[in-house]
């Protein structure tokens, strides 16, 4: 899913930058990798704030069993 949206987030990152008038091929691949760079580390971190989350939720019910 993430790859997917990844390649979404592309298109629509070239599609604005064309918009705003941005024809030079070096200066399309600039803005998409910092696009892609500033998402990337976004995306990390939310990623890093739920692994956290599910690591303290254990303690919240200390008698809780896996139901496996």
């Amino acid at each position: 899913m993430d790859t997917l949206g990844a390649m979404v987030f592309g298109i629509v990152i070239v599609n604005a930058a064309r918009s705003r008038g941005v024809e030079n091929s070096a200066l399309l691949t600039r803005y998409t990798m910092w696009a892609g760079l500033i998402a990337g580390v976004l995306l990390t971190l939310v990623y890093v704030s739920l692994f956290k989350l599910g690591e303290n939720s254990g303690t919240l019910l200390p008698n809780a069993q896996q139901w496996c």
